[in-house]
This record gives C-alpha cells, sequence and structure tokens, in this order.
C-alpha cells in the first residue's frame, strides 16, 4: 500500500482552500452586491471604521457576530466541497487530484 506523504497531503489541503476561499469570497461579494451595497464600497467602509478611532463595544460585537457566521459558512463550505468531490468517481479533490493522492477505503 502507498501512503501519500504529508508533505503532498498538506499542499492537497492548502490547494483546496484556496479553491474554497475563492468561492467563498465570490458567492460573498455576490451576496453584499444585490443586497444593496456596493461591494467594494462595503468593504472599504468597514476596513476604514476598523483603522480609525470609531471602534466601540457595539461594533466590535457585531464584528464578532458577522466573523462566527463568516466562518460557519466558509466551514459548511468546506464541508460541501469534501464530501461532493470524495464521494465522486474521482475519489478526490482538485488538490489531491494534482498532486496524484486518492481517497480509498483500508
Amino acid at each position: 500500500m502507498n501512503i501519500g506523504k504529508l508533505f503532498k497531503r498538506f499542499w492537497a489541503y492548502c490547494f483546496d482552500s484556496v479553491i474554497v476561499f475563492s468561492i467563498f469570497w465570490i458567492m460573498l461579494f455576490i451576496i453584499i452586491t444585490l443586497s444593496g451595497y456596493s461591494g467594494i464600497n462595503f468593504f472599504v467602509e468597514a476596513t476604514h471604521k476598523i483603522l480609525t478611532s470609531e471602534i466601540s463595544l457595539s461594533l466590535l460585537m457585531r464584528q464578532a457576530y458577522i466573523l462566527v457566521i463568516f466562518y460557519l459558512i466558509y466551514g459548511l463550505l468546506y464541508l460541501i466541497y469534501e464530501i461532493s468531490f470524495l464521494s465522486s468517481k474521482l475519489s478526490a479533490t482538485p488538490g489531491k487530484l494534482l498532486l496524484h493522492l486518492e481517497v480509498v477505503c483500508y
């Protein structure tokens, strides 16, 4: 049995994370744009509020809440990504395919 080395598995994970992160930010940008905000202006305003002295406790609590929601959505998206690719006939994600790794039953 040929077991994939940790280094190759790490780089496959990094490649898959970049793909999922890109999908996540594209979805987020589309949602923000469709909800009425100007996509780029929303991010610029949020960054400006954080960098200036306009930080209050309510703003920090709201930012923490939004951050938790973002992480939950990202985790769910990554889970869907992994399950859909690993349960397909490919039996590997694009990162694993790129590095010639495959998930098999022992």
